[in-house]
C-alpha cells in the first residue's frame, strides 16, 4: 500500500513539473513568435511616411501648376483683347492718313469694343501713333509672361509626374509581406497555446496572473485585419497611377502648346489650336493634383492603420521582454 501510495505521489509530481515546463515552453514560442513583430511594422510606417511626403510634394506642385495656368488662360485672354484693339486701331490709322488730330479719331474709337473706351484714350494718349506704340508694348510685355508662365506650368506638372512615379514604385512594395502575415498568425496560434495552458493551471489553483496579463495584451492581434494595411497601399498605387499617367500626357500637351511654332502659328486654326492645347493642359493638371492628393490620402490612413498594429505589437513585446 505505502509502495502504491508513493507511486502515485511520483506521477502526480511528475505530471505538475510537466505543466510547469510546457507553460514556460510555450511561453517562450510566444517570444519567438510575437517580440520583433513591431520591427517590422515600423519600417513600413518609415516608408508610408516618405511616401506620404513625396505625394504631398505632387500635390503642392501640381496645385501650382493649375494656377498657373490659370493665370496663363487669364493672361491669354487679355493679349487676345488687346491684339483685337490694335488690329482696329491701325486700321483707323491705315484708313485716315490725311487726319492729324488725335480728337479727330474720336468718332472712329467709340466704334470700339466695350473694353476700350474711347475718352480715356484720347485723355492718355497725344497721339493715335503713340496709343499704338504703347498697347504694342503692352502685348509683348503680355506674351512673354504668357509664355513664362506656360514654362512654369510645364516644369511643374513634370515635377508632380515625378512624384508619382516615385509615389506608384514605392506603393507597390510596401504593404504586409507574406512573411509578416505568417509571423502574426504565429504569434495569435502560440498566444492561443499559451491561453489552453492557463485553463490547466487554474484547475490546479495556480497563479497564472502573469501568463493571463500576456494573453490579454497579445490576443488583440486577433482583432487586427492586415489586409486594410495592403488596401491602403492600392489605393495610393492606383492614385499615383493615375497622376503619373495624367501628369505625362499633360506635360506633353503644355510643352507643344508653349512651343514656338504654336505660339508664332497666328491663323485662326492656329489661334484656336494653341487655345484647346492650353485648355486640355489645365484640365490634366488639375487632373493629376487630384489624383496625388488622393495618394497622399491614402497614405496617411496606411500609416493610421500600421500605427494600430504598431500598437497592439509594442505593447505585446513589452509584456514580452
Amino acid at each position: 500500500m505505502r509502495k502504491i501510495f508513493l507511486l502515485f505521489f511520483i506521477v502526480f509530481q511528475c505530471n505538475a513539473f510537466a505543466d510547469d515546463l510546457d507553460i514556460n515552453n510555450i511561453l517562450q514560442i510566444v517570444r519567438e513568435n510575437c517580440s520583433d513583430i513591431s520591427d517590422d511594422l515600423q519600417e513600413m510606417k518609415k516608408i508610408a511616411g516618405i511616401n506620404t511626403a513625396v505625394t504631398a510634394v505632387g500635390t503642392g506642385t501640381g496645385i501650382g501648376a493649375v494656377a498657373t495656368g490659370i493665370a496663363k488662360k487669364n493672361t491669354d485672354v487679355k493679349a487676345e483683347n488687346l491684339e483685337i484693339r490694335l488690329k482696329k486701331l491701325r486700321k483707323i490709322e491705315a484708313e485716315n492718313p490725311t487726319l492729324t488730330s488725335f480728337q479727330d479719331y474720336k468718332g472712329m474709337l467709340n466704334s470700339l469694343p466695350d473694353y476700350m473706351d474711347a475718352d480715356a484714350v484720347l485723355a492718355k494718349y497725344s497721339s493715335l501713333t503713340e496709343a499704338i506704340s504703347e498697347d504694342q508694348k503692352r502685348l509683348d510685355e503680355l506674351t512673354k509672361k504668357s509664355e513664362n508662365l506656360g514654362n512654369w506650368r510645364t516644369g511643374l506638372m513634370a515635377g508632380t509626374t515625378a512624384t508619382a512615379v516615385a509615389g506608384t514604385a514605392i506603393s507597390a512594395t510596401n504593404k504586409v509581406d507574406e512573411d509578416l502575415e505568417t509571423k502574426v498568425n504565429n504569434c495569435i496560434n502560440s498566444v492561443d497555446k499559451l491561453r489552453e495552458q492557463i485553463v490547466i493551471h487554474k484547475l490546479n489553483n495556480e497563479d497564472v496572473s502573469y501568463y493571463q496579463n500576456i494573453v490579454d495584451v497579445c490576443q488583440d492581434y486577433k482583432y487586427i485585419d492586415l489586409s486594410v494595411i495592403n488596401k491602403r497601399a492600392t489605393g495610393a498605387l492606383v492614385s499615383s497611377a493615375v497622376a503619373t499617367t495624367t501628369g505625362v500626357t499633360g506635360t506633353i500637351l503644355s510643352a507643344i502648346s508653349n512651343s514656338k511654332k504654336i505660339r508664332d502659328d497666328n491663323s485662326e486654326s492656329g489661334k484656336e489650336k494653341e487655345k484647346n492645347l492650353n485648355t486640355s493642359s489645365n484640365v490634366l493638371a488639375a487632373g493629376t493634383t487630384i489624383a496625388s492628393a488622393s495618394s497622399t490620402v491614402f497614405n496617411a490612413l496606411q500609416i493610421k492603420e500600421i500605427k494600430k498594429v504598431i500598437e497592439t505589437a509594442e505593447k505585446c513585446s513589452e509584456l514580452l521582454k
